[in-house]
């Protein structure tokens, strides 16, 4: 915690309790009391001329010098120059952010290898997929074609089923025929018997 703010107050430039907004300069701006200038004197009405009484005028307007040592004043960076610089701050606090994010997901290397694991992962899903719907087609005709043999088996059969009672129907009136035969055969023996 003390890192941080430490950190901060380099980055900002400022003290912890200052504003980060504005830096305050503490240049004295040098005032003249009241006291040392003394009590202003009215003159009496002279006619003076115009030019000597501007002179006059002027003189009085005009403050004194301040008696402290002249103090050096900072010139203001231009604009484009601060602008850099501010260009530069936020270009470095981005960094610092993208690091600071990168740190905390964890080294770039393992995502990668997360990434390909997963992309190998859906390619190999992938070919297994086009397998499967290959195979799928492939069953697809095959029952096509055995649902068209069954088709003809089925007919092939209900001929034959026709054909068999032909048969039973023929084979039936054949074996009335034999009987009835049979029958009269026997009437004859039993006629010739007696």
């Amino acid at each position: 915690m003390l890192m941080r703010g430490l950190l901060a107050c380099k980055r900002k430039g400022k003290a912890p309790g200052e504003s980060s907004k504005r830096a305050w300069v503490n240049i004295p701006i040098p005032t003249i009391p009241v006291s040392y200038m003394g009590a202003p004197e009215i003159a009496p009405k002279i006619e003076v001329p115009p030019a000597f009484e501007l002179g006059l005028a002027a003189e009085a307007v005009d403050p004194p010098m301040p008696l402290s040592p002249p103090v050096e004043t900072h010139t203001l960076e231009p604009p484009l120059e601060r602008k850099k610089e501010v260009g530069k701050k936020r270009t470095r606090r981005a960094l610092r952010k993208s690091q600071w994010k990168v740190h905390l997901n964890g080294p770039n290397r393992s995502l990668n290898r997360l990434r390909l694991e997963l992309e190998k992962a859906h390619e190999d899903h992938q070919v297994e997929v086009e397998h499967l719907i290959k195979k799928c087609d492939e069953i697809d005709c095959s029952l096509k074609g055995k649902t068209v043999e069954v088709e003809v088996l089925r007919k092939a059969l209900c001929k034959e089923k026709e054909a068999l009672e032909e048969l039973r129907t023929a084979l039936g009136t054949e074996e009335k025929w034999r009987r009835r035969a049979e029958v009269e055969t026997a009437e004859l023996k039993e006629q010739i018997s007696r």
